[in-house]
């Protein structure tokens, strides 16, 4: 089974910056970022700044989740050092910032979703690939992540795809909200059926 780390629309306490030194779409390449172009920016609400410092990972508003040490070492267990970054992020509010996050850019890609048993509603379908852009219903091939426990959906690059074990990992230090099933991912846009 698979899980999908995806954080509900709105649920954001932090917003990415986008004075940043290093834009959102790069993160979806597939390969490491240079850290020397300085972190990743987000500005957070002064009323959820305080809160954020105790979370393993705060819900932002666009990009890759971001996480603490204690979620790297956890994902790290799970995947090899040459498949994965953690590129550094900053979360400032006014006069205060905290640093002790990072971006999770993995470098593996899968088709998990199945295109036969989803209810996709907008997509672009090119001779080697379905690209998906929403979908009222998702359904996963079963093992789609092979040997990997986190990769990026090739189809829907928005979904970061997380396995049954790593999930279950970073669940024991407390926080799980934002994984879902891949049926059980909140929609954004519902269509109207008469």
């Amino acid at each position: 089974m698979t899980w999908v780390w995806y954080f509900q629309s709105g649920a954001n306490a932090a917003e990415f910056d986008y004075k940043s030194p290093i834009p959102v779409y790069e993160t979806f390449w597939g390969r490491p970022l240079d850290p020397a172009r300085g972190p990743a920016r987000f500005r957070a609400h002064r009323s959820h700044f305080s809160d954020l410092q105790a979370l393993h990972c705060p819900p932002v508003n666009e990009g890759p989740p971001l996480v603490d040490d204690v979620w790297q070492k956890i994902i790290r267990k799970f995947t090899p050092e040459d498949r994965i970054q953690f590129y550094p992020a900053s979360i400032h509010s006014g006069r205060n910032h905290i640093e002790k996050y990072s971006w999770v850019i993995p470098f593996d890609r899968v088709r998990c979703i199945d295109i036969h048993r989803s209810n996709i509603t907008s997509k672009i379908d090119k001779p080697d690939i379905t690209l998906i852009y929403h979908c009222d219903f998702y359904v996963h091939i079963p093992s789609c992540l092979g040997t990997s426990h986190i990769a990026r959906d090739e189809q829907q690059t928005g979904h970061l795809i997380v396995s049954d074990q790593l999930h279950d990992a970073l669940a024991e230090t407390g926080e799980a909200s934002m994984f879902y099933r891949p049926q059980d991912l909140p929609q954004i846009f519902q269509r109207k059926i008469h």
